[in-house]
């Protein structure tokens, strides 16, 4: 069949018509590729990636969660959720739009959490940026921030054997992650299994870019394994990356140039998530490291031919 032929939502509606949705399979596209990516699942199955496609960025956040089914999959009541946000940078499409994090915020609460916590955006001028903060301010300061860190052990880290983190990162019952999807000088791209670096110290961090080649690697791989030995501590329960507007050059800080794809993309696999989002990007399957070597740790999918990727646009 030639993607060109028919689209996802024409083929629905054929089948909505004949009353007979229940009984196909559902064919989901890549249109990033213009490819088919799964066939053979009923089209009531959640999927493994949601993406929503629309200029509101808070709604779009929360509609992406419903998609997966519900913020109460995620955070059940009385919950300590722990929320790790990119926001300590400046320039525009360098870190998470506010909405998209005003959205997980309130929908945390919404579900009965004790606690909701967040890393890495405590800035009154990030909050201050978003639509949604006069309607909101309230619940901002509700919040919580970690306020100290501890050193845990990293056993089957292939480079990185320890780290210092948040004292709470173990604590948590639930753990969310919005990083923005951008480009990165070392990485190739930002987005879920990067963002996990907000939860570390400076000089935790700073080891990450250490390579001398005595390992007999490169500089990108250096950083790529420590990325990958770094998400064994801990997977996140939710993953929420902002594509909406981001830079697609001299990442992280930038500025750079802007790419505006308004989608929001949601789900649990942060490899999964990562190589969709490099699709997304312009870049070819293998050529982000820490997506490949984050698979071989058995954190996640990195062939989307296997997942569920369900689009939609509001």
């Amino acid at each position: 069949m030639k993607s060109g032929n028919i689209n996802r939502r024409k083929f629905l509606g054929i089948f909505t018509a004949a009353g007979s949705l229940a009984f196909i399979p559902t064919i989901l596209w890549d249109r990033t590729s213009a490819s088919i990516l799964t066939t053979a699942t009923t089209l009531d199955k959640i999927p493994d990636i949601s993406v929503v496609k629309s200029s509101d960025y808070y709604q779009a956040a929360i509609e992406a969660v419903n998609m997966l089914g519900g913020i109460n999959k995620f955070v059940k009541k009385g919950s300590r959720t722990g929320i790790l946000i990119n926001g300590g940078f400046k320039n525009k499409g360098t870190y998470t739009n506010p909405d998209v994090s005003l959205a997980l915020i309130k929908m945390c609460f919404d579900a009965g959490a004790s606690e909701v916590m967040i890393f890495r955006a405590d800035d009154k001028n990030y909050w201050s940026q978003a639509k949604n903060y006069p309607t909101h301010s309230e619940i901002l300061e509700k919040v919580t921030h970690s306020t100290s860190n501890i050193k845990v052990k990293i056993d089957k880290g292939l480079i990185l054997k320890e780290a210092e983190v948040v004292k709470e990162l173990k604590e948590l019952d639930t753990l969310i992650n919005i990083p923005i999807g951008k480009h990165h000088d070392g990485s190739m791209i930002t987005c879920c299994l990067k963002n996990m670096m907000g939860l570390n110290t400076r000089s935790t961090n700073s080891f990450f870019h250490t390579s001398s080649g005595e390992q007999g690697l490169s500089t990108n791989e250096y950083l790529a394994q420590c990325i990958a030995d770094l998400n064994l501590l801990r997977k996140p329960d939710l993953c929420v990356v902002d594509s909406t507007i981001f830079i697609t050059n001299n990442g992280p800080h930038g500025p750079g140039e802007l790419r505006q794809e308004d989608k929001i993309i949601a789900g649990n696999d942060p490899v999964a998530i990562d190589a969709y989002f490099a699709k997304v990007f312009g870049l070819g399957e293998g050529d982000v490291l820490a997506t490949q070597y984050a698979a071989k740790h058995g954190i996640g999918e990195a062939d989307l031919s296997k997942v569920i990727i369900e689009e939609k646009i509001l």
